[in-house]
């Protein structure tokens, strides 16, 4: 058996087919998104997205030059007013995000105004949940 190789990522890295990290966004608390280049467009997964839900997209719009259809995972924004929520809906929304799954440190009431903004383009994500998705193409194809 092969032992495990780890790999720190800091730039945008292809996993495989079409799959890629953003590579490290820089804050206090650094995180990466993981994306899908699906037929419908680009799926973004984030995992608490410290470092703004609104730069992970951006950076993962710009990166892969695609269209988002689909953004899920946490959005940290358990500690927001709803007016700032309100604001971020915004700026996710101009930047033409489909369909929405925010999960557990987004916070309950920001998770309902996001169903409210998103209405049955909302995604109700959680533990076990199956979302398929078809691959568009090989972007780590050399």
């Amino acid at each position: 058996k092969k032992a495990a190789q780890v790999e720190r990522v800091t730039d945008m890295k292809c996993i495989c087919g079409s799959v890629f990290s953003t590579g490290t966004l820089p804050h206090e608390i650094p995180e990466q998104a993981l994306c899908l280049e699906t037929s419908q467009g680009l799926a973004v997964i984030t995992g608490c997205s410290h470092p703004g839900i609104v730069r992970v997209l951006q950076t993962a719009r710009r990166l892969s030059g695609r269209e988002i259809c689909l953004a899920f995972g946490g959005f940290h924004l358990k500690r927001h007013t709803a007016e700032q929520v309100r604001d971020i809906i915004a700026e996710i929304k101009e930047l033409g995000v489909e369909k929405i799954g925010p999960t557990h440190c987004t916070g309950e009431e920001a998770i309902d105004l996001f169903q409210q903004a998103w209405g049955e383009n909302f995604v109700a994500m959680g533990a076990g949940k199956k979302i398929q998705v078809q691959a568009e193409k090989n972007i780590c194809a050399e």
